[in-house]
């Protein structure tokens, strides 16, 4: 098997223990006494009542227009009703036509039947000859033609998506068909995966040329359809939105190495990173998907007023002092520390992705919210999640906690060292008690030096007056943090903390909201990341055997960085030429001083290795 090899590095410090004395203290105590509690809403599932009048339509002719325009024979097992949902989703869908003058242009015949199974994605499509047999969900049909039904009082149209999802999937032969797929994101969406000029296309974002990129996955594009087609019909299409791209297996954006999506508004893009699919939770990358085409959103279509009652709502206000420009007065009406953390166009981001993807949370969170998304945004569009009654139970809980965690009311941060030796910090804080409901399991915050070259994240967790662990207090304590001799000198901020308790009810402390130093005396600070050697990769490949006698080949991966420092750890990423394959990840060892490799056992059988296709990142993400 021919294979390519793809290369990353990502270098950091990992330094030993080396206690001294007390290099700095700092405490910080509330001035009064928090007053007032704050509670999630309780959310009661939401009842549908599907209404005795059903939308008619006409179904008699929907069989015969499937088989003339589609090729599809439908089996006896669907009725005129199935039938006529079954048209209108195909019609939904741009997809090649038959053509009664040009014949020989004629689609592939397939003959459809139903099943009362649970299929996987709801659809399975058997090849015989030049007939495919696709069997499909009755499930699928469930709601797929709208019916009259009433929510909470207000009476609209119900119906699901969950058909159009696996027609996407026939269509599009799975995803093997790029064509198709890219015949649908540009007619209904209006946007493409087809790039005519990398270089002109990121000239005013990163500045990069094609090799930076690479074709998404045959099911990243179906992810991507699927979650396209969730917004509301009027913004299936989206203002200043032209292309979707995706960068090489194993290689972190340039300019901000943690995320995994970045909306570029200005230039008309979104970019995909591979950490955006791999080994992600499917309603993670659900939400980052909708979340990415949201900043469109904010910055085409919503007006200034929407923007400032949006504002007003989140207690938002301009901040000078804080690196994003942004702060907020509030700190439990945020469906993620994200939303939180940054400004009013990532917390409209994060909530209109949590509205669609997991409605309730937001509901949870902040109805104030979700009632401003489904009236001002969605236009009375609303998701409910429905899951398969087989698969549901009911918790009887007499004493549900809806409490969020208490406020901050103190803060203690010592650091231990001295000028020229690793740093020990240790850091508690303690949460304002009325009872035992506001009690915390743990905290989380994430500091970053002042030259905002690196960061550390810090848990802390609940100890008793004895300073032992428990499972739930209102003191929290970290564990000792250490850190490089090397790493930045100066004050080391954090932009918030994040309360959890054991029913996963959130507090988001902003810097506004307590008072926080840490000094890091570091003279031997060293903030040059270090630099790969050029052309150092080297690659080879050695016959093994597993305890059955099966042979493989292990890869052997080489390379050479400077850095004037002693490294202790290195990342890295390769990845090969099969299309749908992730890339292999996984801590270098050192062999000398600035010598690293990298063994992988895993699933390499029969690769030739191709020198030219190595590419290279390198982070030092603790100087």
């Amino acid at each position: 098997m021919l294979m390519k090899w793809n290369f990353s590095l990502i270098i950091f410090f990992l330094c030993g223990l080396s206690l001294q004395s007390f290099a700095f203290e700092f405490t910080w105590e509330i001035d009064e006494t928090p007053e007032g509690t704050e509670s999630a809403t309780i959310v009661e599932p939401i009842r549908v009542i599907l209404l005795d009048e059903v939308i008619e339509v006409p179904s008699h002719s929907a069989s015969l227009v499937l088989m003339q325009k589609y090729s599809v024979h439908l089996t006896q097992s669907f009725t005129p009703a199935l039938a006529y949902r079954l048209l209108r989703t195909f019609e939904s869908i741009p997809q090649q036509v038959n053509n009664p003058y040009y014949k020989d242009r004629a689609i592939g015949v397939s003959v459809w039947q139903l099943t009362h199974r649970q299929l996987h994605n709801d659809i399975e499509v058997e090849h015989r000859g030049d007939q495919r047999i696709v069997t499909i969900a009755r499930e699928a049909f469930t709601y797929a033609d709208p019916l009259l039904a009433e929510i909470e009082g207000v009476r609209g149209r119900y119906f699901s998506k969950r058909l159009y999802r696996a027609v996407v999937r026939f269509a599009t032969d799975d995803g093997a068909d790029r064509r198709a797929l890219d015949k649908i994101l540009e007619e209904r969406y209006a946007v493409s995966v087809n790039i005519p000029d990398y270089e002109e296309l990121t000239q005013h974002t990163t500045q990069e040329h094609a090799g930076r990129f690479d074709d998404f996955k045959t099911e990243e594009l179906i992810k991507l359809v699927s979650m396209l087609e969730e917004y509301p019909t009027g913004i299936l299409k989206t203002p200043g939105l032209k292309y979707l791209v995706r960068r090489l297996d194993g290689t972190p954006h340039p300019t901000l190495p943690n995320a995994a999506a970045v909306a570029w508004t200005g230039a008309g893009y979104i970019e995909f990173m591979e950490s955006a699919f791999k080994e992600e939770e499917l309603e993670h990358t659900h939400r980052l998907i909708l979340h990415e085409k949201a900043h469109f959103l904010w910055d085409y279509l919503f007006d200034e007023q929407l923007k400032q009652d949006w504002i007003k709502l989140g207690g938002w206000y301009k901040d000078p002092d804080d690196p994003d420009g942004w702060s907020t007065t509030k700190q439990t009406e945020f469906v993620s520390a994200y939303a939180h953390g940054v400004n009013p166009n990532e917390d409209m981001a994060e909530s209109i992705s949590y509205y669609i993807v997991n409605p309730d949370k937001l509901r949870s969170r902040s109805p104030a919210k979700y009632k401003f998304i489904q009236d001002r945004i969605m236009h009375g569009t609303r998701y409910i999640s429905k899951i398969r009654e087989d698969l549901t139970f009911q918790v009887y809980n007499l004493y549900p906690d809806y409490v969020y965690p208490g406020k901050i009311i103190r803060i203690d941060i010592s650091v231990e060292g001295e000028p020229e030796s690793e740093k020990r910090i240790l850091i508690e804080i303690e949460l304002h008690k009325e009872s035992e409901l506001d009690a915390s399991t743990g905290a989380s915050t994430r500091i970053r030096s002042q030259k905002g070259t690196t960061y550390k994240d810090i848990h802390l967790y609940p100890v008793n007056t004895n300073g032992n662990r428990i499972n739930a207090g209102h003191i929290l304590r970290s564990h000792p943090v250490i850190l490089s001799r090397h790493a930045a000198q100066g004050y080391w901020t954090t932009d918030q903390i994040s309360i959890t308790d054991a029913n996963g009810n959130k507090r988001f402390v902003g810097q506004k909201d307590i008072s926080w130093k840490l000094y890091i005396d570091n003279p031997l600070a060293d903030c040059l990341p270090p630099e790969y050697v050029p052309n150092s990769v080297k690659l080879s490949l050695s016959d093994a055997f597993t305890t059955l006698g099966e042979s493989y080949q292990i890869l052997h991966v080489q390379w050479k960085v400077v850095e004037i420092n002693e490294l202790s750890r290195m990342y890295v990423a390769i990845n090969d030429d099969i299309t749908d394959t992730y890339s292999f990840s996984g801590d270098g060892r050192t062999e000398k001083k600035n010598r690293w490799s990298l063994v992988c056992e895993s699933g390499i059988r029969g690769a030739r290795l191709l020198s030219n296709r190595h590419t290279v990142c390198a982070y030092d993400f603790n100087a």
